[in-house]
């Protein structure tokens, strides 16, 4: 085998599904030699000539008549992006692409252009009365012209469907027209196409359950060389799933030789985005508004309807209080407020908003709706390490001039420098230990109670802390799966750790998770979580709140975000959220999310 054909080997066994026939090629060639390989191997002389064979066998049953759905659209300018992904469920691995790249030629064939990775796989399909054809469905143009010339089309859907769970079996076989095994006469194959319509089915398609027509499709070549007499078949198998007006929303392939060897390890498609007959398919489930903004802190105001994000130092302009309209994403701004801006709190009347300045170690009070500064506290020095700043702020639920500060030490790890509660801009003398204590803090319903969580060492516990009349002391601790910069969400009764919940009380006591997330906020006065989800950027997860079973995962922007970026749900009206993501806001709303 040269090393020319054993890098074709290497790329073509990372294609999809319609590559098989070039690792055929290859195999043959490195057998010319006469007689090792993949196949039977065997004597010399001429292989037996393949009877030329074009054999159809169709179901018996009556056909479905799907004309009205539109399953299989087809027209120049049509475009489809998937997520690819390992195997029928991993993570995702890359992205494929789809388009209907040229034609319609004098044939009436038009040219669907598949891309994955370094990849380019080119089948032509027109429509005839019987259905859907496709020509070339080994991929064989531009690499074997001999091959593509020989090679049959098939009626790769055809149009009415046949019965649910019926075999329709399409046979092609005789002459490749080319010498593969180099001895001078031309070689031969049999390909075989299988499909079994499985009927309909509900898919989650772009966050929404979507009825899907599901079909099972095997595909397998064999190549025999006249020489060698060497026979090796490619089987091919690949689950599709096709939806009204869209086309193509799933497909699960893989491909394996006659020796057992894997030739395409399995993977999926899924999805993300789609231009069809000029309509977009943006692979969102709902309104997306993008505010491209730096900023450290996001709270929601219910009461005005608007979200408050502080602007940090390194913004030009920044060290304000930027205000955005939760409906258009206009933005205005407050006068400077002070020294980089980060962690935000509102108070539950929504009458002051509580700032933490980062540059300066203090806490601002700001009035609203104007955002006037009304008073500033100072936050303690630690006798060691110097100046503390505010992590993270909650307002007691009781009094509007009552909150807790976790803070931070500058430079130092662990930085938790304690939690301390504020009355009317006085900071209270018994704190929370620091080291080891709750970066994250939130206020249960009654003012009584705060909730923290220690998300910066593998202690990773949930604690309870009581309030006081001198400051705060923390009472129980218990221990939950969470990690590192893992947020706390305390809302309606939940305490939310990451995607675990538990009860906001004295017990603690663990509720459920969700599965596929990361970071969860609870819906205010609504039974469900909306989470970030743990496998792909700019998709929520949405959860009930009794049994934690999906409800949905709805994209809300197409492509651009970071798995990885320090992202947070911060809810806000009835099917609204917004993501915070570091340098930019998107507000989204969907039906989901009521």
């Amino acid at each position: 085998m040269t090393i020319a054909w054993e890098g074709r080997m290497k790329q073509r066994r990372q294609r999809a599904f319609r590559a098989c026939a070039w690792v055929l090629a290859a195999l043959l060639a490195a057998c010319g030699g006469g007689g090792g390989g993949g196949g039977s191997g065997g004597s010399s002389g001429p292989a037996p000539l393949l009877p030329t064979l074009s054999e159809d066998v169709a179901p018996a049953g009556t056909r479905i008549d799907v004309s009205a759905r539109n399953l299989f659209p087809l027209a120049l300018g049509d475009t489809w992006t998937y997520d690819r992904r390992s195997g029928s469920t991993g993570g995702i691995t890359g992205t494929v692409t789809r388009s209907v790249a040229a034609g319609p030629d004098a044939n009436g064939y038009l040219r669907l252009r598949e891309v994955d990775g370094a990849d380019t796989i080119d089948t032509l399909y027109r429509r005839v009365a019987a259905g859907l054809e496709m020509r070339d469905p080994f991929g064989a143009e531009g690499f074997l012209p001999g091959v593509y010339q020989a090679l049959p089309s098939y009626i790769e859907y055809p149009t009415p469907l046949y019965p649910v769970g019926g075999l329709r079996r399409s046979l092609r076989q005789g002459s490749l027209g080319v010498d593969i095994d180099g001895d001078g006469q031309v070689d031969y194959y049999s390909a075989e196409l299988r499909q079994i319509f499985r009927g309909f089915e509900v898919l989650t398609v772009l966050g929404q359950p979507t009825e899907v027509a599901h079909f099972s499709i095997t595909l397998s070549f064999l190549a025999v060389g006249t020489r060698t007499r060497v026979s090796y078949t490619v089987t091919a198998t690949e689950e599709t799933y096709f939806a009204s007006g869209i086309g193509l929303v799933r497909a699960e392939r893989g491909a394996i030789g006659s020796d057992g060897a894997i030739v395409t390890p399995a993977y999926s498609i899924e999805l993300r985005s789609a231009t069809v007959g000029g309509q977009v398919v943006n692979g969102t489930d709902g309104n997306s508004t993008i505010v491209t903004m730096t900023h450290a802190g996001l709270v929601y105001d219910p009461l005005r309807a608007v979200y408050y994000a502080s602007v940090p130092s390194s913004v030009i302009d920044g060290n304000r209080i930027a205000r955005i309209d939760a409906s258009s994403g206009a933005v205005s701004y407050s006068a400077p407020v002070g020294s980089n801006p980060g962690a935000l709190a509102l108070s539950a009347d929504g009458s002051l908003l509580y700032v933490g300045l980062s540059g300066s170690g203090e806490v601002v009070s700001l009035e609203l709706p104007g955002l006037q500064e009304l008073a500033r506290v100072r936050l303690p020095m630690d006798p060691f390490f110097g100046q503390l700043f505010a992590e993270d702020l909650s307002v007691s639920p009781a009094s509007r001039d009552v909150f807790a500060v976790s803070t931070r030490r500058a430079g130092i790890s662990p930085r938790h420098g304690g939690v301390f509660l504020v009355r009317d801009m006085v900071v209270q003398p018994r704190r929370t230990q620091d080291h080891t204590g709750s970066n994250r803090i939130g206020f249960d319903a009654t003012g009584s109670q705060i909730y923290g969580y220690n998300n910066e060492t593998t202690e990773f516990g949930l604690r309870r802390i009581e309030v006081l009349a001198d400051g705060l002391r923390e009472a129980a601790v218990v221990a939950t799966n969470g990690g590192f910069g893992t947020m706390l969400d305390v809302r309606d009764g939940l305490a939310l750790v990451g995607p675990s919940a538990f009860t906001a009380d004295i017990s603690l006591a663990p509720l459920g998770s969700v599965s596929g997330a990361w970071d969860c906020s609870k819906l205010p006065g609504r039974p469900r979580v909306a989470c970030l989800s743990s496998t792909e950027a700019n998709r929520l997860v949405v959860a009930d709140t009794v049994s934690f079973a999906l409800v949905g995962t709805p994209r809300y922007v197409d492509g651009g975000g970071n798995l990885f970026a320090a992202r947070r749900v911060v809810p806000g009206a009835a099917r609204r959220v917004a993501i915070s993501e570091g340098d930019r806001i998107v507000l989204f709303e969907s039906d989901l999310l009521q």
